[in-house]
């Protein structure tokens, strides 16, 4: 059992009451928490979906394996971007090849670059993603109590939560850092365009990383859609970035 607050008096009452003590507001009895994730209003008893909004109500448990699903997935995500690291020591048999040497030099500085803005970006996914989940829940954590609470009040709208993080001084920073590696990376880019005969395929197989690495920075920094949505698009983005980042090693090996 936990405490809610009414969404009438907001006095703090518990989850399972039938209606509020304090202002009689009637109460909908849908479990553990009895608001809609996707629209935030309450929930009728007994419903597989909101009726508002229409968005899946999980179960008590499924919620908990959706949370940890989320940390395993920004899990996945740190440890795919140290494989990538790796992936700037291809072999290369020409290394008198002055064009090849060059080439393979241009490629280990991109590489570099993903493996060095990665964990950055993954950890800002992780707390957009974490203030976002604590707001609706009404979560207490010390990382992010700054952003989802107006004194000792939870915050009504995730919205103004996320505004107050990417208005952080701090996160700014960390956001402006993701943004110059974006940057520095699609100009590095450029320079492997026209890669050596024998490097095209690596070439094809680094611009898949490429492109995985960029849709995972965007989503860091300009998070959109619910929080499902949100921590699924994590899912799918690593999930693409292992793939591809397999695919890299097997072509230098």
């Amino acid at each position: 059992m936990a405490l809610i607050r009414c969404p009438q008096c907001q006095n703090e009452i518990s989850d399972r009451a039938s209606k509020c003590p304090n202002c009689g507001y009637e109460m909908y009895m849908t479990g553990e928490f009895g608001f809609c994730e996707e629209c935030g209003k309450p929930l009728k008893p007994n419903v597989s979906s909101c009726q508002n909004c229409g968005c899946p109500i999980l179960p008590k448990d499924n919620k908990k394996q959706t949370k940890q699903s989320r940390v395993k997935a920004i899990a996945v995500i740190l440890a795919i971007f140290i494989v990538v690291s790796l992936a700037t020591a291809f072999t290369l048999n020409d290394l008198n090849n002055k064009k090849a040497d060059q080439y393979r030099e241009q490629l280990a500085d991109a590489a570099d670059l993903i493996a060095t803005g990665g964990p950055k970006a993954a950890e800002t996914a992780e707390l957009v993603s974490s203030v976002w989940y604590n707001t609706i829940y009404e979560k207490d954590d010390i990382k992010t109590d700054k952003y989802t609470k107006n004194g000792r009040q939870f915050n009504k709208d995730f919205n103004d939560s996320l505004a107050n993080l990417f208005a952080d001084t701090e996160f700014q920073a960390k956001k402006d850092e993701i943004i110059k590696n974006r940057e520095d990376l699609t100009d590095a880019m450029i320079l492997l365009k026209n890669p050596p005969r024998k490097y095209k395929e690596t070439y094809t197989k680094f611009l898949e990383c490429y492109d995985a690495y960029m849709d995972f920075t965007e989503l860091a920094i300009y998070p959109k859609g619910s929080l499902e949505t949100y921590t699924n698009n994590i899912s799918e983005i690593s999930s693409r970035m292992s793939d591809a980042v397999y695919n890299l090693r097997l072509t230098a090996e």
